[in-house]
């Protein structure tokens, strides 16, 4: 009897061409951490159109990661993902500026 050789699938079968597209359609999709904001998403998560605010967010090239955790932050997660703990930097920060509510002076006089 002699031992079964175990074979890679054909090239045109369908386990192949499953695992091929599963390949390609997550390169396609990349990851949030590498692919770049676009125009329409840095407008759809901001809800406004503020041109100025977005243009100044896009010429910072961010990621759809970036951006998402500068929003993050300005809706006040920072303080309850302890921001002393782990402040917000980089281009995260840059855009937590631009669309943070700026903080009137409160003090009399």
């Amino acid at each position: 009897m002699t031992p079964r050789i175990q074979q890679d699938p054909a090239e045109g079968s369908r386990e192949v061409i499953n695992r091929e597209i599963a390949r390609q359609s997550a390169k396609d999709q990349g990851d949030a951490h590498d692919r770049l904001a676009s125009p329409e998403q840095v407008r759809r998560m901001l809800g406004a159109d503020d041109e100025v605010k977005l243009a100044k967010i896009l010429s910072l090239q961010p990621t759809e990661a970036e951006l998402e955790e500068a929003l993050t932050w300005a809706g006040g997660a920072g303080e309850v993902l302890g921001a002393e703990e782990r402040p917000l930097t980089g281009k995260a920060a840059q855009i937590f500026d631009i669309i943070a509510p700026e903080e009137e002076d409160e003090s009399p006089g």
